[in-house]
């Protein structure tokens, strides 16, 4: 019924087209999970804290005015506790599952402006149609709640509201070893983008799956 959480952002490499790379060690979150309720629908809740580990200042050149430049930092700068209250759902007679969590995102401060906190929700469906291969299709959402005590940088993610729907693909080989690829569009069907750069994002990735349990 309990776990300890840790995702951590090794190296992290921030750039735009028109302008150089930068990059850095990423942010640490920490969290302990608890299963309020087992069985066919179970329940968990998950709190930690989110450790500014990274770089919260980092400027990347542009390439194409020499005296400009913009911050891309790794890190977000400021410490915040996440609270997230999941629910998942196994088919019995169908290699289907669905799942939904909704969150909160307790932001302190940057420096000495104050930072609104984020709400965020999403559903999951994932579908695997033979043993290999697990086809998942996300919705989610995230809108700033209250408003900052002065003008903050865009990086803080202050002011960030959207909608988002992802699809992936994972394919597991060598028994352990997993493949991951994916897509994410952003749009306005549940809430009005704002304070965010827009743009088709791709995934890859690779997972070690340790243990069966």
């Amino acid at each position: 019924r309990f776990a300890l959480v840790a995702n951590f952002i090794g190296y992290r490499w921030n750039g735009f087209e028109t302008t150089e790379t930068v990059s850095g060690m990423g942010d640490l979150y920490l969290a302990a999970q608890y299963a309020l309720l087992k069985g066919k629908f179970p329940v968990s809740i998950t709190v930690g804290p989110e450790i500014p580990t990274g770089q919260g200042e980092l400027f990347a050149q542009s390439k194409l005015v020499s005296f400009e430049r913009i911050n891309l930092p790794p890190g977000d700068g400021e410490w915040n506790v996440r609270a997230f209250l999941a629910s998942s759902h196994k088919f019995e007679k169908l290699p289907l599952y669905a799942s939904a969590h909704i969150s909160w995102n307790f932001r302190t401060s940057y420096e000495d402006s104050e930072l609104s906190d984020q709400f965020s929700a999403g559903v999951e469906i994932g579908y695997n149609p033979f043993k290999p291969l697990w086809l998942q299709a996300k919705l989610g959402l995230q809108e700033s709640v209250g408003k900052p005590a002065g003008a903050i940088d865009f990086v803080r993610g202050e002011g960030t509201s959207f909608a988002s729907v992802e699809f992936l693909a994972a394919y597991t080989f060598w028994k352990s070893l997993i493949a991951l690829a994916g897509v994410r569009f952003y749009g306005d069907f549940i809430v009005d983008r704002a304070n965010l750069y827009d743009g088709t994002n791709y995934t890859f990735g690779l997972a070690y799956k340790l243990a069966k349990r």
